[in-house]
């Protein structure tokens, strides 16, 4: 009865093996596709896109340099790093027939993979959350803004509302995580081993209505 399949390819290699994971690899991706596509509707695939090794060596860079600010840790996952992801995993729903949702979305090169996608008959839709909409790298946040993929300037979230407003963006979710004061706030800050970093994401689903009623 499972009819959703939601794919994290924003794990490198050390961090499969860290994690104990298999390697994801876009072969994967497609065989699993392959799959879904064998199910027919209604199933489909969520993918979580950021390129994993391009963001890994700029984590270990930032790491070495040892700076605790929001904006490092968003220049250690560009947003052209999940654009990058979104076009190819659309480009192999493409291929195998299979619907897309393309997950928390906070770069704009990702909704121009969604148009692109969908100019060529792809069956795409797209999320943004709150916290993309709403929060910046340079608010008074400290280790309780770390999030993945990032918080980004007011750019971005200007290019966000407008993909909301035009239907590039068709739903409004949370990538709902919950993470304890302790969990965020530890020693190691962001560039911590094991349990002394930074927890990622955060409590949003409660936060939708509001959010979204009074911005």
């Amino acid at each position: 009865g499972v009819h959703s399949f939601n794919f994290w390819m924003n794990l490198s290699k050390v961090e499969c093996e860290q994690y104990g994971f298999p390697s994801l690899d876009w072969a994967f991706l497609y065989r699993a596709m392959e799959k879904i596509a064998e199910s027919g509707p209604p199933a489909f695939a969520s993918v979580h896109t950021e390129e994993p090794e391009i963001i890994h060596m700029l984590y270990q860079r930032a790491k070495r340099e040892g700076a605790q600010d929001l904006a490092t840790w968003a220049a250690t996952r560009p947003s052209f790093a999940e654009g990058a992801q979104a076009f190819t995993a659309g480009l192999i729903a493409l291929e195998t027939g299979v619907p897309l949702s393309l997950v928390h979305i906070s770069a704009p090169e990702s909704m121009e993979a969604v148009k692109y996608l969908r100019s060529k008959g792809g069956r795409v839709t797209s999320e943004t959350c709150p916290q993309y909409l709403t929060l910046s790298p340079t608010d008074d946040l400290g280790l309780l803004g770390k999030q993945m993929p990032p918080l980004r300037d007011k750019t971005y979230q200007e290019a966000l509302w407008k993909g909301v407003a035009d239907g590039t963006i068709n739903m409004i979710a949370s990538d709902h995580q919950i993470d304890r004061r302790k969990d965020k706030e530890v020693p190691g800050g962001l560039w911590g081993d094991g349990t002394d970093q930074s927890g990622s994401g955060g409590g949003i689903m409660g936060a939708i209505a509001p959010i979204m009623l009074s911005e």
